[in-house]
């Protein structure tokens, strides 16, 4: 294989963050299911969290925190809409885990590469606990507080000094069909010979119309409503 050389450019990156609704009854429901799965298993899995967590495939294996999974998903999708202006991408979850962080836990400095997004959930902080650091974005927790961010951005935890109960999950594009074919068309239909049209015809039109939109939403700087800065 030849040489391959790195370039490096400087993009500003979003991270999203919200604090869901309702959050006080859905933080009760999966507080109490973290601790009675910590019960059970107070082993955990060993990973970069240096703190008691659950399997990487936790969705997999009880269907308790379903909501939260679906309310993440969600977050997701909307972000995909909404600031990179493609309604039609679509992520379902790769992996799904919870957390609890004591005095003097930590994660250590990693990132979530290939998955498309990285979502961090917090369910029960103390005041003054540890931040999430994504690169160099401090994010201090709040009970309720969703955290989006692609998922090749490096992200660490420092030791805490107070509990920090949370959840968390690497989401990935659900695959096209890229071989479907396309719909025809207005005009196409009708009882003469069958017209055959080149799958390019419609991807190309679907790029130009696109490609101008996000052009557009970009140069109007557009942020996504209902998210905080």
């Amino acid at each position: 294989m030849p040489k391959i050389d790195a370039r490096f450019i400087k993009k500003e990156t979003p991270i999203f963050t919200t604090i869901i609704d309702d959050y006080e009854s859905i933080n009760k429901h999966v507080k109490m299911h973290i601790l009675t799965m910590k019960k059970q298993n107070p082993q955990g899995v060993e990973s970069n969290v240096r703190a008691w967590r659950s399997h990487w495939f936790t969705h997999k294996i009880t269907k308790a925190f379903d909501p939260l999974v679906d309310i993440m998903t969600s977050a997701c999708d909307y972000v995909s809409e909404h600031y990179y202006n493609d309604k039609e991408a679509k992520v379902e979850p790769f992996n799904f885990w919870v957390m609890d962080y004591l005095d003097g836990d930590q994660a250590v400095h990693h990132n979530h590469w290939p998955s498309l997004y990285s979502v961090v959930y917090f369910v029960d902080v103390e005041k003054g606990c540890a931040p999430l650091i994504v690169e160099d974005e401090v994010i201090q927790p709040e009970n309720g507080m969703l955290v989006v961010f692609p998922g090749n951005l490096d992200h660490e935890v420092p030791p805490t000094k107070g509990r920090r109960i949370g959840a968390a999950g690497n989401f990935h594009l659900i695959p096209v069909d890229i071989y479907a074919n396309p719909p025809e068309p207005e005009g196409a239909e009708g009882n003469g010979p069958k017209k055959v049209y080149h799958p390019s015809i419609y991807t190309e039109d679907k790029f130009r119309s696109e490609g101008f939109q996000r052009k557009v939403a970009a140069a109007e700087k557009q942020k996504p409503t209902g998210f905080k800065p």
